[in-house]
């Protein structure tokens, strides 16, 4: 219920013949999708659903808790359609989360968390995934956390209006100030890079 289509997996399959028969002698995707890690633990929020593999139901109870937290904080910044809800992927490893983005571990291994699925269209973005680094994630303090889950929550609100040619500053920059709207934090302590770069006079030509 929390997906608006069905969502499609291209899988390869190698087929051998053996003794008359066929069989599948492996089988290849594009990635990995949660529950080909393991089994699947489910905690439902309020607004959320959660869902992890290795993890135990407290941790995800308290993700739970933190998402519950960011969608309202979105809907207050964010006047468009959407469907007022996000899905929470938390894998084992920062290795496993690789495995979900069909990307290098080292890719990701600073950032707590990512939004994925399909961007544009018709205005509905059938599978929007906020997939969770365990390890960076876990290092975060409890501001921390609320900022990077509505930070990506953001992104899930905005998915189907946003295209690649959606400039970065734009898209990351509304789900920073969504991030941080809500909180004590200046704009030079949100964005100590951008208070160093103009300290030193790196000021962009334009937008």
């Amino acid at each position: 219920g929390y997906d608006t289509a069905p969502v499609t997996v291209e899988r390869e399959l190698t087929l051998a013949e053996r003794g008359g028969r066929w069989y599948v002698a492996a089988e290849e995707s594009g990635g990995d999708q949660l529950w080909d890690q393991g089994p699947v633990t489910v905690v439902r929020g309020a607004h959320s659903l959660v869902m992890g593999v290795g993890q135990d139901r407290a941790r995800l109870r308290a993700l739970a808790d933190d998402a519950d937290r960011a969608v309202p904080a979105v809907d207050a910044a964010w006047r468009g359609a959407w469907a007022h809800r996000v899905v929470i992927e938390l894998p084992a490893s920062l290795e496993r989360m690789a495995g979900l983005l069909s990307a290098p571990a080292a890719s990701y291994s600073g950032i707590a968390a990512v939004t994925t699925g399909e961007v544009g269209g018709a205005g509905a973005a059938p599978a929007d995934r906020v997939i969770v680094n365990p390890e960076a994630y876990g290092t975060l303090g409890t501001l921390g956390r609320q900022v990077v889950l509505t930070h990506e929550t953001a992104h899930v609100a905005t998915r189907p209006y946003t295209s690649s040619a959606t400039p970065l500053w734009l898209s990351e920059g509304f789900a920073d100030w969504a991030g941080y709207r809500a909180t004590d934090r200046t704009a030079r302590e949100a964005a100590p890079e951008l208070a160093h770069a103009v300290a030193r006079g790196q000021l962009p030509a334009r937008l």
